[in-house]
Protein backbone atom coordinates (compact mmCIF):
# COMPACT_ATOMS: atom_id res chain seq x y z
CA UNK A 1 0.00 0.00 0.00
CA UNK A 2 2.85 2.33 1.26
CA UNK A 3 6.12 2.30 1.59
CA UNK A 4 7.85 2.53 4.61
CA UNK A 5 11.86 3.66 5.06
CA UNK A 6 12.90 3.49 8.83
CA UNK A 7 16.29 4.88 10.10
CA UNK A 8 18.15 4.63 12.95
CA UNK A 9 21.15 7.15 13.63
CA UNK A 10 22.68 8.47 17.10
CA UNK A 11 19.36 9.20 19.09
CA UNK A 12 17.57 10.19 15.80
CA UNK A 13 14.77 7.83 14.63
CA UNK A 14 12.39 8.65 11.62
CA UNK A 15 10.40 7.00 9.11
CA UNK A 16 9.83 8.26 5.33
CA UNK A 17 6.10 7.48 3.86
CA UNK A 18 4.62 8.27 1.22
CA UNK A 19 2.04 9.86 2.69
CA UNK A 20 3.47 11.62 5.19
CA UNK A 21 7.35 11.90 6.54
CA UNK A 22 7.64 11.93 10.29
CA UNK A 23 11.30 12.48 12.02
CA UNK A 24 11.47 11.61 15.44
CA UNK A 25 14.17 12.74 18.03
CA UNK A 26 15.60 12.08 21.34
CA UNK A 27 17.31 14.37 22.67
CA UNK A 28 18.06 14.83 26.79
CA UNK A 29 14.57 14.17 27.95
CA UNK A 30 12.97 15.86 24.94
CA UNK A 31 11.04 13.82 22.18
CA UNK A 32 9.37 15.44 19.29
CA UNK A 33 8.60 15.13 15.93
CA UNK A 34 8.97 16.74 12.60
CA UNK A 35 6.67 16.14 10.04
CA UNK A 36 5.03 17.95 6.47
CA UNK A 37 1.54 17.52 7.56
CA UNK A 38 1.80 18.52 11.44
CA UNK A 39 4.37 19.62 13.53
CA UNK A 40 4.78 17.76 17.67
CA UNK A 41 6.69 19.46 19.52
CA UNK A 42 7.08 16.86 23.09
CA UNK A 43 8.48 18.02 26.45
CA UNK A 44 9.22 16.17 29.37
CA UNK A 45 9.66 18.87 32.24
CA UNK A 46 9.19 16.79 36.20
CA UNK A 47 6.30 15.13 35.79
CA UNK A 48 4.62 17.21 33.12
CA UNK A 49 4.51 15.58 29.53
CA UNK A 50 3.55 17.90 26.46
CA UNK A 51 3.18 18.73 23.01
CA UNK A 52 2.97 21.76 20.84
CA UNK A 53 1.42 21.34 17.86
CA UNK A 54 0.35 23.78 14.87
CA UNK A 55 -2.86 22.04 13.85
CA UNK A 56 -3.87 20.70 18.06
CA UNK A 57 -2.06 21.66 20.87
CA UNK A 58 -2.45 19.03 24.17
CA UNK A 59 -1.04 19.09 27.24
CA UNK A 60 0.11 16.25 29.34
CA UNK A 61 0.06 16.21 33.00
CA UNK A 62 1.50 13.41 35.02
CA UNK A 63 -0.13 13.27 38.39
CA UNK A 64 0.39 10.64 41.26
CA UNK A 65 -1.23 7.86 38.53
CA UNK A 66 -3.53 9.60 35.97
CA UNK A 67 -2.17 10.94 33.09
CA UNK A 68 -4.46 13.14 31.28
CA UNK A 69 -4.17 15.88 28.33
CA UNK A 70 -6.41 18.72 27.45
CA UNK A 71 -6.79 20.12 23.96
CA UNK A 72 -9.17 22.41 21.59
CA UNK A 73 -9.86 19.29 19.86
CA UNK A 74 -10.01 16.57 21.61
CA UNK A 75 -10.67 15.68 25.34
CA UNK A 76 -8.47 13.18 26.18
CA UNK A 77 -8.10 11.01 30.07
CA UNK A 78 -5.65 9.27 30.34
CA UNK A 79 -5.48 6.74 33.73
CA UNK A 80 -2.71 4.59 35.12
CA UNK A 81 -4.36 1.50 37.16
CA UNK A 82 -1.30 -1.46 38.01
CA UNK A 83 -0.15 -2.46 34.48
CA UNK A 84 -3.45 -0.90 32.48
CA UNK A 85 -3.37 2.22 30.71
CA UNK A 86 -6.18 3.37 28.78
CA UNK A 87 -8.06 6.79 27.74
CA UNK A 88 -11.59 8.23 27.90
CA UNK A 89 -12.65 10.62 24.87
CA UNK A 90 -15.35 11.91 23.18
CA UNK A 91 -14.50 11.14 19.59
CA UNK A 92 -12.66 7.83 19.79
CA UNK A 93 -11.92 5.15 22.86
CA UNK A 94 -8.50 3.90 23.50
CA UNK A 95 -7.39 1.84 25.82
CA UNK A 96 -3.91 1.43 26.91
CA UNK A 97 -2.22 -1.79 28.25
CA UNK A 98 1.06 -2.25 29.76
CA UNK A 99 2.29 -6.06 29.78
CA UNK A 100 5.75 -6.83 30.16
CA UNK A 101 7.56 -4.56 27.27
CA UNK A 102 4.52 -4.60 24.90
CA UNK A 103 1.76 -1.73 24.94
CA UNK A 104 -0.83 -1.54 22.54
CA UNK A 105 -4.23 0.30 21.97
CA UNK A 106 -7.58 -0.93 21.14
CA UNK A 107 -9.91 1.87 19.15
CA UNK A 108 -13.15 1.73 17.43
CA UNK A 109 -11.81 4.28 14.77
CA UNK A 110 -8.26 2.81 13.94
CA UNK A 111 -7.05 -0.29 14.44
CA UNK A 112 -3.31 0.11 15.66
CA UNK A 113 -1.10 -2.77 16.78
CA UNK A 114 2.08 -1.93 18.82
CA UNK A 115 5.31 -4.12 18.88
CA UNK A 116 8.32 -3.49 21.69
CA UNK A 117 11.59 -4.24 19.83
CA UNK A 118 14.77 -3.02 22.05
CA UNK A 119 14.25 1.00 22.34
CA UNK A 120 12.22 1.30 19.43
CA UNK A 121 8.31 1.14 19.56
CA UNK A 122 6.05 1.35 16.54
CA UNK A 123 2.53 0.40 15.29
CA UNK A 124 1.19 -0.87 12.26
CA UNK A 125 -2.09 0.35 11.13
CA UNK A 126 -4.02 0.20 8.06
CA UNK A 127 -4.18 3.98 8.45
CA UNK A 128 -0.88 5.21 9.50
CA UNK A 129 2.37 4.23 10.76
CA UNK A 130 4.51 5.82 13.37
CA UNK A 131 7.62 5.27 15.42
CA UNK A 132 7.49 5.45 18.72
CA UNK A 133 10.74 4.96 21.10
CA UNK A 134 10.99 3.97 25.13
CA UNK A 135 12.91 1.15 26.54
CA UNK A 136 11.63 -2.23 25.53
CA UNK A 137 13.15 -5.81 25.04
CA UNK A 138 11.43 -8.23 23.82
CA UNK A 139 9.41 -8.15 19.98
CA UNK A 140 6.30 -9.33 20.83
CA UNK A 141 2.85 -8.36 18.83
CA UNK A 142 -0.06 -8.07 20.43
CA UNK A 143 -3.69 -9.11 18.95
CA UNK A 144 -6.28 -6.24 17.90
CA UNK A 145 -8.55 -5.39 20.39
CA UNK A 146 -12.41 -3.88 19.98
CA UNK A 147 -13.78 -1.25 22.08
CA UNK A 148 -16.59 -3.19 22.68
CA UNK A 149 -14.20 -5.84 25.02
CA UNK A 150 -13.70 -2.62 27.70
CA UNK A 151 -17.23 -1.09 27.39
CA UNK A 152 -17.15 -1.21 30.56
CA UNK A 153 -14.08 1.48 31.16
Amino acid sequence: MRSHVWFSSASTYFTASSMRSHMWFSSASTYFTASSMRSHVWFRSASTYFTASSMRSHVWFSSASTYFTASSMRSHVWFRSASTYFTASSMRSHVWFSSASTYFTASSMPSHVWFSSASTYFTASSMRSHVWFSSASILSPCRQWTTADFNSV
